[in-house]
């Protein structure tokens, strides 16, 4: 794969929150949301699957496959993929069927609306929990490819795949790595 460098000005490092920072976030939905399965599965689909917000916003009934253990995402450009649905995420899904009194989109019916709503609870969430990091909902799709770039079981290639992006450079800008951990990268090199 021929993979290129990525210029200085186009790379932009940002914190992203720990394991810790990540189980009080999605205990604060728990506690005090109005509807906690409906805002832990779409922000877990967030963290979990890196969808955009309006990824989450435009799910359908249709596009869970609860047997098969999968959703199909219809992302930018109107590109579609068909995604394995975490673990985690599986129990929250098989209530939210389970419960719905229609067909349609599984976070409400204007997409608009989702995204707003799912914006300003993720704000006030986020506020709750103490996280100090800039930017909102986004910031979810970061950790997950982060995180899933540092697994020695996860090429370039299903990376890529799993992000949903056409060329690796676009991958790479989600890519982020502390101070600390590339220090202790560096010292791994022993001649």
């Amino acid at each position: 794969m021929d993979v290129s460098g990525i210029p200085f000005d186009k790379y932009l490092y940002r914190d992203l929150p720990n394991d810790a920072e990540l189980q009080t976030f999605f205990q604060t939905i728990l506690r005090y949301s109005d509807q906690p399965i409906l805002e832990l599965a779409a922000f877990g689909l967030m963290l979990l699957l890196g969808l955009r917000i309006f990824e989450v916003a435009s799910i359908r009934y249709e596009d869970i496959n609860i047997e098969n253990k999968t959703i199909s995402v219809f992302g930018k450009n109107g590109k579609s993929a068909l995604l394995p649905l975490p673990a985690p995420l599986l129990k929250y899904f098989q209530s939210l069927m389970a419960n719905r009194s229609r067909n349609g989109y599984v976070f409400g019916d204007n997409i608009q609306a989702i995204i707003r709503e799912l914006r300003a609870h993720y704000k006030l969430y986020s506020f709750v929990a103490g996280w100090n990091y800039p930017g909102g909902p986004h910031l979810l799709r970061h950790t997950f490819i982060s995180r899933l770039s540092e697994r020695s079981d996860c090429p370039p290639q299903l990376l890529m795949y799993l992000a949903r992006h056409d060329r690796p450079e676009n991958t790479a800008r989600y890519v982020h790595r502390n101070p600390n951990q590339l220090q202790i990268a560096v010292n791994k090199i022993n001649f």
